[in-house]
């Protein structure tokens, strides 16, 4: 197992503005962008978000190593305070480095800025500014064309199906104005409710002993928030033709999703269950399960997730008991196709640096493929995930 370093390097985003590519405005103007250049932009954008979210917090210059996460700790090794800076080993100070430049490379080439302070917060998203920009590309490849057909029909599957989650949640039968006041109350709830929050996250991360009152503050306005979404919804009547039109709409919009999902193209069929599935959109590594315990809304019945076709085909009795293997399964799937898995990659970042529930420093270095089968997945298991995706490849692989 890598050691950890003995001395922590400090690692900001100021130490790369100077090395950053300042010919990157010039691409632009001069069109030497493809529609793919943009889209693995738009990949980057996606992995950044932590990091964004940190230099917003706390400016450019603070040390990002802050953002790592504790590393999973197995019997005889060392476990850390909650409180501790975890030391780094070589490899996760390497990614992390790289992963800031990225991160900074397209903070400063889509950010807008008050003059030209690229030191400064940007004034837009980020990550909507890419997306953005992706939509003025021409494609001009047929694996160009393929994504752009891709995200516009992923773009008409999400209004179509926000259009029967309205159609089943119903209209107001309150007085126009009743009913907008009910909802100014609730914005009022949920805007209070943003900012208790963030005193309280800030207040255990510094020991502050104000921490249970806003704790206690927070699930209070929780209550409030839960009662008044209640008040909300009790009201509301659906409306049958409505409804009816939503569900043949998105119906239609769904079997195109499910034909497209016969591909041999790894970024296209990530679109699709990052989009169809798409609850933890910013740890690449969640993705490819949906639980069915977190289907009690109404509108996720008409879903129907790749992850659900798999295991209908598979031998297997409970969809949940086997969540890991089909998600371990659908990223291997996704590598065999050529979604990029390897050791610079976003979801192997995530590994090293992110975790959801700890990071894994052996992750670090290696490509998605080799960290899985030789630190990550037990002998026991592996034959259960290439089971799972032997089935992905029999269902999808075209």
């Amino acid at each position: 197992t890598p050691q950890p370093v003995k001395s922590q390097t400090v690692v900001t985003a100021v130490q790369f503005i100077k090395g950053s590519n300042s010919e990157s405005s010039k691409t632009f103007e001069n069109n030497r962008l493809t529609y793919l250049d943009v889209y693995q932009d738009l990949q980057t954008a996606r992995a950044c978000q932590m990091f964004y979210r940190h230099w917003k917090s706390h400016g450019l210059q603070s040390d990002v190593n802050k953002i790592v996460r504790k590393p999973q700790v197995f019997y005889g090794q060392t476990d850390y305070l909650q409180t501790e800076q975890v030391p780094l080993i070589a490899e996760q100070t390497e990614t992390l480095e790289y992963w800031v430049q990225q991160c900074y490379q397209i903070w400063a080439d889509y950010g807008v800025f008050d003059g030209d302070n690229k030191e400064s917060i940007p004034l837009n998203d980020v990550l909507e500014a890419v997306a953005k920009k992706l939509l003025t590309m021409v494609p001009k490849t047929p694996k160009e064309m393929a994504l752009r057909q891709i995200r516009t029909h992923l773009t008409e599957w999400q209004a179509s199906y926000q259009a029967l989650e309205t159609a089943l949640e119903g209209d107001d039968s309150l007085e126009p104005t009743q009913a907008q006041a009910l909802y100014d109350e609730l914005a009022t709830l949920q805007s209070l409710d943003d900012e208790i929050k963030q005193q309280w996250f800030a207040a255990q991360r510094n020991n502050q002993p104000d921490e249970t009152a806003l704790r206690d503050q927070h699930f209070d306005l929780l209550n409030q928030i839960r009662a008044l979404e209640n008040r909300i919804k009790e009201q509301k009547e659906v409306n049958p033709e409505k409804l009816e039109h939503a569900e043949l709409d998105f119906q239609a919009k769904d079997q195109v999703i499910n034909q497209a999902l016969r591909t041999d193209d790894g970024d296209v069929f990530f679109e699709i269950i990052y989009t169809i599935t798409g609850r933890h959109t910013g740890h690449f590594f969640l993705l490819g399960f949906e639980s069915l315990s977190n289907w009690s809304e109404p509108v996720k019945q008409y879903r129907v997730t790749p992850d659900q076709l798999v295991y209908e085909a598979s031998s297997r009795d409970n969809h949940n008991l086997h969540q890991w293997e089909l998600r371990y399964a659908v990223h291997l799937y996704l590598c065999d196709l050529g979604w990029d898995c390897g050791p610079k990659s976003p979801i192997v970042m995530h590994y090293c640096l992110l975790g959801y529930m700890g990071t894994y420093p052996d992750a670090c270095g290696k490509s998605l493929p080799e960290f899985y089968r030789t630190a990550f997945i037990s002998p026991n298991r592996w034959p259960d995930v290439m089971y799972f995706k032997g089935l992905y490849q029999e269902l999808f692989y075209e």
